[in-house]
């Protein structure tokens, strides 16, 4: 409710939100208050079938909202990571971290057509064990040095 006070404050006319957590109750809940259309993407969901199963509190995802005028469609989400789909409407089978793109478009008066992105992207470089070995490798030849 803080943050939907802030926002009604601050009179957004196209918003992007990351890691709305359970994404389509949270998506309708922002949208609903602020008076906004909005599209929306799963991202991070676990085990689940009819959207039930481990983890029983993660259906993370990405969401754009904007002015209900410009008529905001849905282009599609993107996945950026992850080794193979991991949710196909109701089902889901995701047993590690997957990043996505999700992609919409408006039609702005002054404008025309804008396409937007929301891009959720890691927070850092995610460890490979397979580096230490390279680095190992580059600090023995001398092109790296041990500090």
């Amino acid at each position: 409710q803080i943050q939907v006070r802030s926002l009604r404050a601050w009179k957004p006319d196209v918003l992007f939100f990351q890691e709305l957590n359970p994404v389509y109750p949270a998506a309708y809940y922002f949208s609903t208050e602020l008076q906004l259309s909005h599209i929306e993407q799963l991202d991070l969901s676990g085990v689940k079938i009819f959207g039930i199963g481990p983890p029983f509190n993660l259906q993370s995802g990405l969401a754009i909202m904007a002015n209900p005028i410009w008529k905001l469609k849905s282009l599609g989400g993107v996945k950026l990571s992850g080794r193979w789909p991991s949710s196909r409407g109701p089902f889901s089978l995701q047993f590690e971290e997957s990043r996505y793109a999700l992609f919409g478009e408006l039609q702005h008066p002054s404008w025309g057509r804008v396409v937007l992105v929301n891009l959720h992207l890691h927070h850092g470089v995610v460890y490979e064990p397979a580096w230490t070995d390279q680095i190992d490798q580059y600090v023995s030849e001398g092109s790296l040095s041990e500090s």
